[in-house]
């Protein structure tokens, strides 16, 4: 297995540089009593409010790692108890417990709704409410330039991930209609759930683009710009609101 440490001094090793004994077998200790580095000073400064705020906040990836684990564990120690089943090492693993093992479906079912795993998502709203409020994003940004490129950016950032979703609810989807395993329920309702969130984030991003067209009537060419993107939020919106609607 590859360690962090391992990969730094292999990477420095990589363009000559050797800055432990054993590139492949070294220690973070190695690491931090190595001649080769040296101790820059004057890394540390006073966190701004902003920093402090965000830091405050719960952590969306590493709130989720921690009940995925929760359950996962569980139901590991469950399959190997009951089931001396023994290849649970990852979440994709639980799909071919349940498949040799349907009775376990409700067990596994009832880890994964105490973890907190299911609610996850809804952590983002508490992190970033002017994301589902137009009147908070607007207020957030302010000028008619801030708030554009805020648009585009919110928008990159849905794409991003918008897809990987679309793809676990269908996967999910087809797996409940083929299984009727209740897993399969929990894990296409909450990719539905994520879904509906990003919808909620293009009804902001829409409103926000109308609030700017009202606002840049006598700049001809930025309305026209500010239109067709807003008529692409649009359709990508509309495509998901088919999805969520058909996809029962």
């Amino acid at each position: 297995m590859q360690f962090c440490s391992r990969l730094v001094a292999q990477a420095y090793s990589y363009i000559g540089y050797k800055v432990v004994e054993n590139p492949d077998f070294c220690k973070p200790v190695e690491l931090e009593n190595s001649n080769f580095f040296e101790e820059v000073p004057s890394m540390l400064r006073r966190a701004t409010q902003e920093e402090i705020n965000f830091v405050s906040t719960k952590n969306l990836v590493y709130e989720n790692q921690i009940s995925t684990y929760k359950w996962l564990n569980n139901t590991r120690d469950y399959a190997r108890l009951k089931f001396g089943y023994e290849k649970i090492n990852s979440q994709n693993d639980v799909m071919n417990f349940l498949i040799e093992h349907p009775e376990a479906d409700d067990i596994v079912s009832r880890y994964i709704e105490k973890s907190g795993y299911l609610e996850n998502y809804t952590l983002e709203k508490n992190n970033n409410p002017w994301l589902f409020n137009t009147n908070l994003f607007i207020e957030r940004f302010k000028y008619i330039d801030a708030i554009l490129y805020a648009i585009n950016k919110e928008f990159e950032n849905i794409q991003s991930y918008t897809n990987r979703i679309i793809h676990n609810y269908l996967t999910a989807t087809q797996n409940f209609e083929i299984f009727k395993f209740n897993y399969f329920k929990l894990d296409k309702d909450l990719h539905k759930n994520r879904l509906e969130f990003v919808i909620s984030k293009y009804t902001t991003l829409i409103k926000a683009m109308k609030y700017v067209l009202k606002k840049s009537t006598k700049n001809k060419y930025l309305s026209s710009n500010v239109s067709n993107n807003m008529n692409i939020l649009n359709e990508e919106k509309k495509k998901l609101e088919e999805l969520c609607r058909t996809s029962k």
